[in-house]
């Protein structure tokens, strides 16, 4: 799964297909190859099992807060990289299921504020 050089506007909401998961870690990077305005690209992992239906679960950074997961990408960046791991005993990771899915939300202010950003293949 990989959104390749697209330009995204602000108050855009982009969902990925579903796709399996490889493994118990994964390894997200986002890259700004240019943007204007001060637009910020957060992507966020969700999860469910192949028999379920429906937008699934939000991976959680922190289980006992609920906080969620995710990766932040503002008009300064030039390229992020999120590492989401079993290791922590109060980590959403833990409950990954069989597949994944992005969800990629844009905002800033503006009429006209907008990154043209890569996300490159999940390695999981």
């Amino acid at each position: 799964m990989e959104l390749p050089g697209r330009r995204f506007a602000a108050g855009e909401t982009i969902y990925s297909d579903w796709y399996p998961r490889g493994g118990d870690n994964l390894i997200l990077r986002a890259e700004n190859i240019d943007s204007n305005g001060s637009p910020t690209v957060t992507i966020k992992v969700y999860t469910k099992n192949d028999d379920e239906t429906g937008d699934g679960d939000i991976i959680l950074s922190d289980a006992v807060t609920g906080d969620e997961w995710s990766l932040s990408l503002a008009s300064t960046d030039s390229i992020k990289t999120g590492l989401l791991t079993s290791g922590k005993s109060t980590s959403g990771i833990d409950g990954m299921k069989q597949q994944v899915r992005l969800v990629v939300e844009i905002t800033g202010t503006g009429t006209n504020t907008w990154m043209l950003a890569r996300v490159f293949p999940l390695i999981s």
